[in-house]
């Protein structure tokens, strides 16, 4: 069986905001590629980075194989696998892309992350993220921009 594909990856940001049923338009760069190369099933559950809690959209292929990944670690202890996959699982939803381009998010996701209108969606590899943009904002200021990652990019665009 061909594994899906999981190497189309979002670029850019956009804002948008929840309407009154928890749902939020995805802005139409994200939907466009989300539709084309991953279909509109996504997961939608908590980030990894609980200091600055948002909310991380998986298109569908991209989840499954991350959940096939973690089946097979077997340098986590099997208490601490289910623990995390509890966590993300309990926290996330499976959803799908609406024919309007909305995407419904629960509301205890939306609390965990602090998420209330307006929102910004920011393109991380293979996933969008979700942020309230006062978090977005301090944890941009907390992992400030140096000489040296300068160095490192420019270094990769050589």
């Amino acid at each position: 069986m061909e594994r899906p594909r999981t190497d189309v990856f979002f670029r850019g940001a956009g804002w948008t905001q929840f309407d009154a049923a928890g749902r939020m338009v995805v802005p139409t760069n994200f939907r466009k590629r989300l539709r084309e190369h991953y279909g509109t099933q996504v997961f939608v559950t908590q980030s990894f980075l609980l200091e600055f809690p948002h909310i991380v959209i998986y298109p569908l292929p991209v989840w499954e194989a991350i959940e096939a990944e973690i089946r097979l670690q077997t340098d986590i202890e099997p208490s601490q696998k289910m623990a995390l996959m509890h966590r993300l699982n309990t926290k996330g939803v499976e959803t799908e892309l609406d024919d309007k381009g909305r995407i419904l998010v629960p509301p205890e996701l939306r609390a965990y992350a602090r998420l209330a209108s307006r929102v910004v969606l920011v393109g991380y590899f293979n996933t969008i993220q979700v942020w309230d943009p006062d978090l977005l904002e301090a944890f941009q200021a907390q992992v400030p921009w140096t000489p040296e990652l300068a160095r490192r990019i420019q270094k990769i665009q050589a």
